[in-house]
């Protein structure tokens, strides 16, 4: 699938959560990241500790400790108790290499932490986040939502001459492929300028915990995301990101 020219794409995530049952997983987890790491390093051998060493991992449940970068920063592994994430951004995101490269995190997930296959369920969940320059000073962003976004919506009940100055908008649905929510807030870009940030993330709990069953949710999430994106910036506002 090619990309576009101009995709508005910040950050692609793909998460993984499991069940930290009791003190047993703890102890497990403190091998997992070593050997995931040792499988991982020709890849990604940036490693680097998120949390002070002292901090206590009973507080730490599917938040992520470690840190595993390529040479050239992007993509990243994330991992910590019941965590594993994938991370990348638009200049490193090809769809099939980043499918690709889940899959091998699958696979070697699985292959050293075969105990995961007896859990009751995991949950996968697959993030989009677009950016959306605006300056919230000079014009109104209803009317830029309204305008761009197949969304529309205003206000009668505070009578004022000023722009809004902030945004945050969410919208949740129930699909065959899992919880889906779309939100608009107000965000930075990584040069630091202020805009929109729209956010499209699914996710699901899955009862076969297996690589093949969570590759094939990952590969529908990604297909409803991108049609998704299409449906909401259709016409001269999509238009704009293949000029």
């Amino acid at each position: 699938m090619n990309k576009l020219p101009k995709a508005p794409l910040l950050e692609v995530i793909f998460e993984l959560k499991w069940e930290i049952r009791d003190k047993n997983d703890l102890e497990k987890f403190q091998y997992l990241h070593g050997d995931l790491y040792s499988k991982l390093k020709d890849s990604f051998p940036k490693r680097e500790r998120l949390v002070p060493l002292d901090f206590p991992i009973e507080f730490l449940h599917n938040r992520p400790i470690y840190r595993f970068r390529s040479q050239e920063e992007y993509p990243l592994i994330q991992i910590g108790p019941g965590l594993i994430t994938l991370n990348t951004i638009e200049e490193k995101y090809v769809w099939e290499e980043f499918n690709d490269l889940s899959n091998t995190l699958l696979k070697t997930l699985f292959e050293i932490f075969s105990d995961l296959k007896k859990y009751d369920f995991i949950q996968p969940s697959l993030t989009y986040i677009d950016f959306f320059s605006f300056n919230f000073q000079n014009a109104n962003v209803y009317d830029f939502i309204s305008e761009n976004l197949k969304l529309n919506f205003s206000q009668n009940f505070y009578e004022t001459d000023k722009f809004p100055t902030n945004l945050n908008l969410g919208y949740y649905y129930e699909t065959a492929v899992g919880d889906l929510s779309i939100s608009l807030r107000k965000g930075k870009n990584n040069k630091n300028e202020d805009g929109i940030a729209m956010q499209i993330k699914i996710s699901n709990k899955l009862s076969k915990v297996e690589i093949l069953e969570i590759s094939k949710w990952l590969s529908e999430s990604h297909s409803l995301a991108s049609s998704l994106f299409k449906q909401i910036t259709e016409g001269s506002f999509y238009e704009s990101f293949i000029k």
